[in-house]
């Protein structure tokens, strides 16, 4: 069976070149600074999500995310630039042998293109279960607000 959510927040976090961090954040969140890696921080979430106060991955708003569990494949569309060149640099890093965020080994493979379009395949079933609960999550968070 062929789950397919889409997902559109406001176009103005698209627009966003890089997370906006809004309001206090639990110490518990507050990201690692780590000068081996890419921006120099390790946050608690890769660039195509995002993170609330209490740390926790959420949807990153502008974003429309399909998930087809069968595949175990997601794609995520409306990357900002920012996101798109951090998902290069990442990739980049694993074919060198630099330190990384370690996205390929917690989601599946990366593939990115320059109109904002990422694709993971080969997901696992661990992987493709976070990514149903983030769009759960996600879909019981606008019901509340609508």
């Amino acid at each position: 069976m062929r789950l397919q959510v889409f997902l559109s927040l406001t176009a103005l976090a698209a627009a966003t070149p890089e997370p906006t961090r809004v309001g206090p954040r639990a110490p518990s969140c507050t990201t690692a600074p780590d000068p081996a890696l890419a921006g120099g921080r390790n946050d608690p979430a890769p660039c195509w999500q995002d993170f609330d106060t209490a740390c926790r991955a959420k949807i990153r708003g502008g974003t429309k995310t399909t998930i087809d569990a069968k595949m175990h494949t997601v794609t995520v569309s409306g990357l900002s630039q920012w996101c798109v060149s951090s998902v290069r640099e990442e990739l980049a890093r694993v074919e060198d042998g630099r330190k990384t965020h370690g996205w390929v080994r917690q989601f599946g493979n990366l593939h990115v293109s320059d109109d904002g379009v990422l694709v993971i395949t080969d997901m696992s079933d661990a992987a493709i279960a976070g990514y149903q609960k983030l769009v759960a999550d996600y879909q019981k968070m606008m019901d509340q607000h609508h």
